[in-house]
């Protein structure tokens, strides 16, 4: 490929020797990390023998991953933006846990859609390497290129953020992520119990029920005004 891929370029067919390195990498990163799922071992796993097939196909390994994440996120953005049309329409835009189901349901979707699934392990490798306040880099990243653009969830994050700790920053957008990395990391758990046959698929239904009720009380807790100096005093901390 003369280049890094792009949307525009099309994704491959399903079961050509390019999906199967989309597939290879979307589960080495998710059971590996990102620093265990080397170009080398993408290539080997998608059983491909040229060792210049991720710069053949998709330019380079950014392209790569650009291609693995543009062709989950495509259809969960498609899906999110249904339901937070359905919420702005019927005036239920400031309902914390209506946005935080807005958040999670259409990635539960997904997961299913695709058995066995890798896609929130694959986001839980990702996001160890998002700093504590990553709200800003996760709207970048929704906004970014019209091409591959989350625009349902970057509006979706900013309902969230002005549910959130009353409006009161830095904590509002913090909190925003706390929801999605417990989110993300529950989901990464279900996927690697229901692997090791630990939990039944049919439970993610209850599971993200759960997840919306605990992201909402998250939003919405009463904020405390604390200094570094009396960590000590909050309840279970340990100086």
């Amino acid at each position: 490929m003369a280049g890094r891929w792009i949307p525009g370029d099309g994704l491959p067919g399903p079961g050509s020797s390019a999906d199967r390195l989309l597939d290879s990498a979307e589960r080495l990163v998710a059971v590996e990390g990102l620093l265990g799922a080397s170009s080398r071992a993408i290539t080997l796993a998608a059983g491909h023998r040229n060792s210049n097939a991720i710069a053949y196909h998709f330019g380079d390994r950014r392209g790569l991953f650009t291609a693995v994440w543009f062709r989950r996120t495509t259809e969960i953005d498609r899906h999110r933006a249904r339901e937070v049309t359905a919420l702005e329409r019927s005036g239920r835009s400031a309902d914390p846990a209506a946005l935080v189901a807005a958040l999670v349901v259409p990635v539960a979707a997904e997961l299913v859609r695709r058995t066995p699934s890798y896609w929130a392990r694959f986001n839980e490798a990702v996001l160890s390497g998002y700093p504590l306040d990553a709200l800003t880099r996760l709207e970048s990243d929704g906004a970014g290129d019209p091409a591959t653009s989350l625009r349902a969830l970057t509006r979706t994050l900013t309902l969230l953020r002005a549910v959130s700790a009353q409006g009161r920053e830095p904590v509002a957008s913090r909190r925003v992520v706390q929801v999605i990395r417990t989110g993300v990391t529950t989901l990464a758990c279900w996927e690697r119990d229901c692997d090791g046959g630990l939990l039944d698929p049919g439970s993610l239904a209850g599971l993200c029920a759960d997840l919306v009720q605990t992201g909402a009380a998250v939003l919405t807790a009463p904020v405390e005004e604390r200094s570094g100096a009396d960590v000590a005093d909050v309840p279970g901390c340990v100086a």
